[in-house]
């Protein structure tokens, strides 16, 4: 059965990088390539926090996840679904967003997400939506850069 709900989620995950257009679920975080966008400080939530380190990091940390949420999707799940979407949309520049949803901006598009996190601040939940290319392939501008 746990295998079965980890192949699921797994097909989820990859389907939202995909042509057809669904969306993406990635239980707890992960993390893609790093670049040079401002990170969120001050008023940032810790979801935000996260969702930033996530998204600037290579290597996706099991600290950064709950037990729950691995029993179900890998670092290395994690990781393949970010670097479908950097190489859709480019690098990552910042994140924005309140309570559990968020807009992530790379170069060339966004990324709806939606995270949850536990009491310890670990990714409980996570759920990209397809990215969005910027309309006829336009860079974003450096946000908070």
């Amino acid at each position: 059965m746990r295998q079965m709900a980890a192949t699921c989620l797994a097909g989820v995950l990859m389907a939202g990088c995909g042509a057809n257009g669904s969306s993406a679920a990635v239980p707890q975080r992960a993390s893609p390539a790093v670049s040079d966008a401002a990170v969120p400080t001050g008023g940032a939530s810790s979801s935000e926090r996260q969702l930033d380190q996530l998204f600037r990091s290579s290597e996706p940390k099991a600290e950064w996840f709950s037990p729950q949420f691995l029993q179900k999707v890998t670092t290395d799940q994690v990781r393949a679904v970010l670097e479908r979407v950097r190489s859709k949309i480019g690098a990552y520049r910042t994140v924005s967003g309140a309570g559990d949803d968020y807009v992530a901006v790379f170069d060339h598009g966004t990324v709806k997400t939606h995270a949850r996190l536990d009491d310890q601040g670990r990714f409980a939940g996570l759920f990209l939506e397809p990215p969005q290319k910027a309309p006829d392939g336009a860079a974003y501008p450096n946000q908070g850069q």
